[in-house]
């Protein structure tokens, strides 16, 4: 029998001399400790308490998520302009240029189309047309220039009148001639009278009293001349008080009447203008012109068509400001309100990588309504405006929305 190594070798009882922990005992030893058996929270519970924590680590983010998903409301929409603007053909002709396309943003006065009318007769000689602007335009500067000529002469006219008026200087030296006449006259009379006295007492001659008795006729002729002077003057005062009130009056009828005669020369002016400048615009091609700034969203018509008038060609979002109509259960429209802010996802290829857009909710349907064909489903339309977008977005398509619930 072959040897055996020492770590081999049994005691009496059978056991080896090593323990399960994997220490050895010596031969000699007197007594072997007792192996302690391995419980299951030795063998288990630590990996059970790690266990147990991440599951409660699980439901709190559980909790979390599923607190923040039930704050949103999540939809697809529809895009739709705000608003509409119909650019209609304006004559009936066929369609030589479209300058727009759809989605593209224009300015108020931009180019969309030309038309060449169907009827384009009266517009071929327009530069033949005897409308001579400039010979018209001349009309009224020279009515401005008479009525401003009339203007200062009818101050001129009132201004003499009302001098003619206030100055009585004239009247008032021939009422004083008229005094000293009268007082001249008074004194003769008295002279002639105490020289025929004299005279009859021959205490004078004949010859000094017929003298006496010349000056007394000159002096009451004298009073005579200077009041038919005095009634004369008044005469002509009046006559040239007369002549003035008839030339303001006169001058005042003729600036009323080039006043007329200007609205009318002007009038006609701006008529031949605007016929000349309308036949021009639509001498063989008439120009389109957007109304209003905005996003062209369709185009009804293409080059070479033939439109009739009133035909709509382009349609026209102002201010190019679009919403999303989205269809709500009737159970989340409740929780809905105006000003909520939403996320904007659009489906086309093009914009899906682009990013989300924002926006908020402006309108909320008051009552639902019936889809599908059986009409069992129903929804709220919710309209939402879009106010940050980096791919512009079509009308008509798609876009998926997330409406988030809370104060505004």
């Amino acid at each position: 029998m072959c040897a055996k190594f020492k770590w081999q070798e049994e005691k009496e009882n059978g056991n080896p001399d090593w323990l399960v922990d994997g220490s050895s005992s010596t031969r000699g030893e007197k007594g072997v400790p007792e192996v302690k058996q391995a419980t299951w929270w030795d063998r288990h519970g630590r990996k059970a308490l790690f266990s147990l924590l991440w599951i409660m680590v699980g439901i709190v983010v559980i909790i979390a998520l599923s607190s923040r998903f039930t704050n949103r409301v999540k939809g697809a929409g529809t895009v739709e302009p705000c608003d509409v603007e119909y650019i209609v053909a304006p004559v009936e002709g066929v369609v030589e240029l479209l300058s727009a396309i759809e989605g593209q943003m224009v300015k108020k006065g931009e180019l969309l189309a030309k038309i060449r009318p169907d009827n384009a007769g009266p517009y071929q000689n327009i530069e033949t047309e005897v409308f001579d602007l400039a010979g018209l335009q001349k009309e009224p500067e020279k009515a401005k220039e008479r009525i401003a000529m009339l203007s200062d002469n009818l101050g001129r006219l009132r201004q003499e009148a009302d001098i003619l008026r206030k100055d009585e200087s004239e009247i008032q030296a021939a009422q004083e001639k008229i005094l000293a006449t009268e007082a001249e006259y008074k004194q003769a009379v008295k002279d002639e009278e105490r020289a025929r006295k004299l005279y009859q007492q021959e205490a004078i001659s004949q010859v000094e009293y017929e003298d006496v008795v010349t000056r007394t006729e000159v002096a009451r002729a004298n009073s005579v001349i200077s009041q038919k002077q005095k009634i004369t003057l008044q005469n002509q005062r009046n006559i040239k008080e007369q002549q003035s009130l008839r030339d303001v009056e006169s001058t005042e009828r003729e600036i009323t009447l080039e006043k007329e005669t200007l609205k009318q020369r002007q009038s006609e002016y701006s008529q031949k203008r605007a016929m000349l400048q309308s036949a021009r615009d639509q001498a063989g091609r008439l120009v389109v012109l957007a109304s209003r700034d905005g996003q062209v969203i369709r185009r009804d018509k293409d080059v070479g068509e033939h439109v009739k008038n009133g035909d709509l060609v382009f349609t026209l979002a102002p201010d190019g400001r679009m919403v999303l109509i989205v269809k709500v259960s009737p159970g989340d429209s409740a929780k809905i309100q105006i000003g909520q802010k939403a996320l904007i996802y659009p489906r086309s290829f093009s914009a899906r990588f682009s990013g989300a857009g924002e926006g908020k909710v402006f309108q909320v349907g008051t009552y639902a309504r019936l889809q599908g064909q059986q009409g069992q489903v129903t929804y709220v339309p919710v309209k939402v405006l879009i106010e940050k977008i980096r791919s512009p977005l079509v009308p008509g398509s798609f876009a998926d929305v997330v409406i988030f619930m809370g104060n505004p």
